[in-house]
């Protein structure tokens, strides 16, 4: 599907007028949102015609140019493995949009790219017999793996990019989203607004994501109640990791609810338990916000559509993929240098929901 300028404009709450400016190289936009405007624009795919004389900064430390192989090995174009777990490929609001900013880093740098998919029951990565070991760059995973498999992956001695996931002791490069600061900044939002009961709806096993935001939500109501003595509370319901199952469960601890029972504020751990709760609330006749406030993270296209908008946090999306590129690049260029985390930074979007 074509990229358009209002898409970028919307993802990024700005205007086409702004957008169209940025990426014309013409005055009228700060810098930053210049920066901000190219950066989306290249991870959702978008092409245009740049100006040679672009004022956006180069960073020398990734090869600005396309990988080249030796020439021995020229006869085979590079390619790059992108695992992901088959349980994530149904999945279009986030996971999807990952993997098509990889695929746009991989085809600015002329990268194939190789999908395979595992599952949480794999020990071992096989490589297929029908790739070409010598022309593999890279690997990039996204989410997460069982230990046994990044290790039989570590050992091919092929760098490798993990993708909103991190394995502290791996000595394996990543780039994640900012979910703890994002859900701190968010519960602290909820807090400033008055509610001082909060219920937190997750996953325990879902991902590492879902655990860092809860996280984040007890950091927050932690301090504030060092901080002002308000006796906030917190709760958290955990669902299934399974999206097939959490919808059930989530029915029946809604539907055995009492209406002085509801909590101030429900945070979310993605915008798809939000729908999914805002669905129910409506069926069992609760209000939002007037009753509850319901709040979300990820800041998916039906976020903005929901009944009510969805209050929510924007992060990373095809950013993810599409810095992971870069970090391989960066990790072939210099395949001595330490690991590094990237951090992406996330921003509230306020809506009617919270």
């Amino acid at each position: 599907m074509k990229v358009s300028m209002q898409q970028i404009a919307d993802r990024l709450g700005v205007s086409k007028y702004s957008v169209s400016k940025a990426l014309s190289g013409k005055p009228g936009v700060s810098m930053e949102t210049r920066l901000e405007v190219i950066e989306t624009a290249k991870a959702m795919g978008y092409r245009w015609r740049q100006k040679k004389t672009s004022s956006a900064p180069v960073d020398k430390e990734l090869p600005n140019k396309k990988y080249k192989r030796p020439a021995a090995e020229a006869d085979s174009q590079p390619f790059i493995f992108v695992l992901m777990d088959s349980s994530k490929l149904n999945e279009v609001y986030f996971w999807n949009r990952v993997l098509a900013g990889i695929i746009n880093g991989c085809n600015e740098v002329g990268w194939n790219h190789l999908m395979i998919t595992n599952s949480s029951e794999d020990t071992e990565f096989i490589f297929p017999a029908y790739a070409d070991r010598s022309a593999c760059a890279g690997i990039v995973i996204i989410g997460d793996v069982p230990a046994s498999y990044l290790l039989s992956l570590k050992k091919l001695n092929i760098p490798i990019v993990l993708t909103d996931h991190e394995e502290p002791l791996s000595g394996l490069d990543c780039v994640v989203n900012s979910n703890f600061e994002a859900a701190r900044a968010l519960c602290k939002r909820i807090i400033d607004s008055g509610c001082r009961s909060i219920l937190f709806i997750g996953s325990d096993h879902h991902s590492v994501s879902f655990t860092q935001r809860w996280w984040g939500c007890q950091n927050a109501v932690f301090e504030e109640n060092q901080i002002s003595k308000k006796q906030l509370t917190l709760r958290k319901w955990s669902l299934p990791s399974k999206y097939e199952r959490w919808l059930s469960v989530l029915e029946e601890k809604i539907a055995g609810i009492q209406q002085d029972m509801l909590p101030d504020a429900i945070v979310c751990a993605n915008d798809e338990i939000a729908f999914d709760l805002l669905n129910l609330f409506k069926k069992y006749h609760f209000s939002v916000p007037e009753q509850c406030k319901v709040v979300g993270f990820d800041n998916t296209e039906k976020a903005a559509h929901s009944i009510p908008p969805l209050t929510t946090v924007d992060l990373g999306k095809e950013m993810l993929g599409y810095r992971a590129i870069e970090a391989l690049q960066r990790r072939i260029a210099k395949p001595g240098s330490p690991p590094e985390k990237i951090l992406l930074t996330f921003r509230l979007v306020e809506r009617e929901s919270g």
